[in-house]
């Protein structure tokens, strides 16, 4: 994951990153994630990075959304204002 966000945020620019998940699995890709920006000397990487879980549960993520349909209606958003 950290050889991932290396490469997106050096090779191109990148307006915000979203990490998304539904499960006890990705929480490893949340802490991977915060430790890969927690060492990168720019703020501006950090603050357009969003963490999201699906369903409300105990989670490093930062954010959650209750369930696939609001999940589809982030996306949808998404696109409409790309």
């Amino acid at each position: 994951m950290k050889q991932v966000l290396h490469k997106v945020m050096m090779e191109s620019e990148v307006d915000f990153l979203m990490a998304m998940g539904d499960d006890a699995s990705d929480e490893h890709m949340y802490k991977a994630c915060y430790s890969h920006f927690s060492e990168m000397e720019s703020d501006r990487s950090i603050q357009n990075f969003f963490t999201i879980t699906v369903g409300k549960k105990p989670s490093h993520a930062n954010l959650y959304l209750e369930d696939a349909s609001e999940v589809e209606e982030l996306l949808s958003y998404l696109c409409e204002e790309t």
